[in-house]
């Protein structure tokens, strides 16, 4: 009898990225979504983004000077912070039901045959 160990949820996480500009802030963002749903669920199989809203985003601006006086510039660095509905297809080991077998160990090794004998008196 086969039982269907895979299950489908639905998970809404809050990620935040940084980057240099808006492009690396969201990727950065993006790619925490599976880091943090592998924390939680053992083994997964699929993870489908459903819905991505925006929380917050921010731009940092100031100007950066080479040796504090020469050649200023205007440097920018991006945060975001994103609503993920997800939907996680994965799998539940728990459920999963082994057959035990007893079996010799086969990386031993194997002995010649005249050693494996009783010794006789």
């Amino acid at each position: 009898m086969k039982k269907d160990s895979q299950k489908i949820v639905e998970k809404i996480l809050v990620v935040a990225g940084n980057g240099g500009s808006k492009k690396e802030a969201v990727a950065d963002a993006l790619a925490k979504v599976s880091k943090t749903i592998s924390q939680d669920i053992d083994l997964t199989i699929q993870i489908t983004p459903v819905s991505v809203e925006i929380k917050e985003a921010k731009v940092n601006e100031y100007i950066e000077h080479f040796l504090f006086f020469f050649l200023p510039r205007k440097r920018e660095m991006y945060q975001v912070s994103l609503r993920v509905t997800t939907e996680i297809k994965y799998l539940d080991l728990n459920e999963i039901k082994f057959i035990e077998n007893q079996v010799t160990d086969p990386n031993g090794l194997q002995l010649p045959r005249f050693w494996s004998r009783q010794r006789e008196d």
